[in-house]
């Protein structure tokens, strides 16, 4: 079911008036440079009672030559409950973080001009040096969090220097509902799959492990990576970790306890420590409770963002 989104945090619809109401927040890209991506929709709909009037539909910001917009001809008029559908793509033309917005004009009484953002991360290449930084991935998806990168124009996490990392290596539901976890990116080499992801039981006699969903091959390298499997699970009140294992790589899963990471160095670079989290914030900086960012190293090149998700319902053992 599709979720509507106001353009702004809170409104009242007055009667007798139109209502834009957006199908995304925002629209995150990733690509090669000199590359372009694929289209992603946008609709636009009148959630209210008199026609909604689209005068016109552009691109601005400081990076808007980067991003192509296709669209039916305007202006148009919308009746109650009907939509319209805005596709955009995006051809980095270097490394780095491209913004601009999608401006949408109208009649609606709230807001003449309704501004998405438009986030694209370019990349120069892929695997290894070429691939953008944990930083600058939580950047383009306008999460304002410390990743304690001293370099971030490096794939490598340097230092680490001070962050907002949080201790979380085994978690407990926080509330009714499923625990659930959102992929936002993925850059490891390509196998088939990728990699597998679950959560375990630290028991005694070793960790049981549950699998969960994969990303399938050629899937990596890329924002928002494919899944296949479910990306919820309810643990009832057991106390659990996550784990991931990656065929590419010779060596047993990746813990979120750092002692069970074996064949990680206790002396090296990460201690062992393969698995980061950070407290999930708003683009405006508030902190959501009970929800986290993890990423996930799976080598020995402490980049960790081999795999970076969102992982909401749980709280810290």
């Amino acid at each position: 079911m599709q979720s509507w989104i106001e353009p702004l945090e809170s409104r009242q619809l007055l009667s007798g008036s139109p209502n834009l109401a957006m199908s995304a927040s925002q629209l995150v890209f990733s690509q090669v440079a000199g590359a372009t991506t694929a289209y992603q929709q946008i609709k636009l709909k009148n959630t209210g009672s008199a026609k909604l009037a689209l005068g016109s539909i552009s691109i601005g910001g400081a990076n808007a030559s980067e991003f192509t917009l296709s669209m039916k001809r305007m202006p148009i008029k919308l009746g109650h409950g009907a939509t319209y559908s805005v596709k955009v793509a995006f051809k980095p033309t270097a490394a780095g973080l491209a913004n601009a917005t999608l401006d949408v004009a109208s009649n609606d009484p709230d807001m003449a001009v309704c501004s998405v953002p438009l986030r694209g991360l370019g990349t120069d290449g892929v695997f290894e040096a070429h691939e953008p930084s944990l930083q600058h991935i939580l950047d383009t998806f306008r999460i304002p969090v410390n990743v304690g990168d001293l370099d971030p124009s490096t794939g490598v996490l340097d230092g680490p220097g001070p962050s907002d990392e949080v201790p979380l290596q085994l978690m407990h539901k926080a509330g009714k509902g499923p625990v659930r976890i959102t992929p936002i990116a993925s850059y490891s080499w390509d196998s088939s799959p990728v990699a597998q992801f679950g959560w375990y039981s630290p028991a005694p006699s070793g960790p049981v492990n549950h699998k969960l969903f994969t990303i399938p091959a050629h899937a990596t390298e890329t924002l928002m990576p494919r899944t296949t499997g479910t990306t919820k699970f309810d643990p009832g009140n057991a106390v659990f970790g996550l784990y991931s294992t990656w065929p590419y790589q010779a060596h047993g899963p990746v813990y979120t306890q750092d002692g069970r990471n074996t064949w990680a160095s206790p002396t090296g670079t990460d201690h062992q420590h393969e698995v980061r989290f950070y407290p999930y914030k708003t683009p405006d900086g508030k902190t959501v409770a009970n929800t986290y960012v993890a990423a996930v190293e799976e080598a020995f090149n402490s980049d960790f963002q081999d795999a970076v998700f969102i992982i909401s319902n749980v709280a810290p053992l």
